[in-house]
C-alpha cells in the first residue's frame, strides 16, 4: 500500500518521457491536489491493474492524472474519488487514449467530478463498465476541447446523481460524443 498525507503528495508520480507506470495495489492520497498516479510524461502508459485500488478524498485529487501527450491510461479496477473537483481520470494531453476497461468501476462523489474528464485534442475515450458519479455538476464523461471521440461499450453504464449531473459532455467547437450504452440521470436539472 503507497499511503500519502501532504497537500500534493501524489502516490506515485513520474516526470519523464516514454514511462510506463502499473498499480498492483492500493494507493491512498487525502490530501489537496494528491492524485493517486500523477504524470507528466510525453508516451506514457499508466494502468490500474485489476485487483487494485486508488482512492483520493482531497479536494481536486485525481485518481489519475495526466498532462503529456500521446498517452494511454487504463483502468482495469476501481478508482474511488470523495471531494469537489477531484476526478477519476484527468487527462490534458493531445491524441491520448483513455480506457475504463470491462469490470472496472470509477466512483466519484465531490461537486463537478467528472469520471473521466480530458481537455486535450484528438482524445479517445472508451467506456466498457461503470462510472458513477453522486453530486452537482457532476458528468460521467466530459471532453473540454476539439475532436475528442467518445465511445462506450453496449455493457456499460454511467449513472451520474445530482443536481446538473449529466451522462457525458462535450464542450468544444467539434467535440463528438458516441453514446450506445444506458445514461441514468436522476438528478434534477441534467441535460
Amino acid at each position: 500500500m503507497i499511503r500519502t498525507f501532504g497537500i500534493t503528495a501524489s502516490g506515485i508520480r513520474s516526470e519523464g518521457v516514454s514511462v510506463t507506470i502499473m498499480n498492483h495495489g492500493h494507493i491512498q492520497t487525502p490530501g489537496s491536489g494528491a492524485h493517486g498516479i500523477a504524470s507528466t510524461d510525453a508516451n506514457a502508459v499508466i494502468e490500474n491493474v485489476a485487483g487494485a485500488l486508488i482512492t483520493t478524498s482531497g479536494e481536486d485529487a485525481e485518481g489519475i492524472w495526466s498532462s503529456g501527450v500521446s498517452v494511454t491510461i487504463i483502468n482495469r479496477s476501481h478508482i474511488r474519488t470523495s471531494n469537489n473537483g477531484a476526478r477519476g481520470i484527468y487527462s490534458e494531453g493531445d491524441n491520448a487514449m483513455i480506457e475504463n476497461a470491462v469490470s472496472a468501476l470509477i466512483t466519484t462523489s465531490g461537486e463537478d467530478a467528472e469520471g473521466i474528464w480530458s481537455e486535450g485534442v484528438s482524445v479517445t475515450i472508451i467506456n466498457r463498465s461503470h462510472i458513477r458519479t453522486s453530486n452537482n455538476g457532476a458528468r460521467g464523461i466530459s471532453s473540454a476541447r476539439r475532436k475528442p471521440a467518445t465511445e462506450k461499450g453496449a455493457d456499460s453504464l454511467i449513472s451520474p446523481v445530482g443536481r446538473t449531473a449529466s451522462g457525458s459532455g462535450s464542450e468544444g467547437a467539434t467535440g463528438t460524443i458516441i453514446n450506445t450504452c444506458t445514461i441514468q440521470t436522476p438528478g434534477d436539472g441534467g441535460p
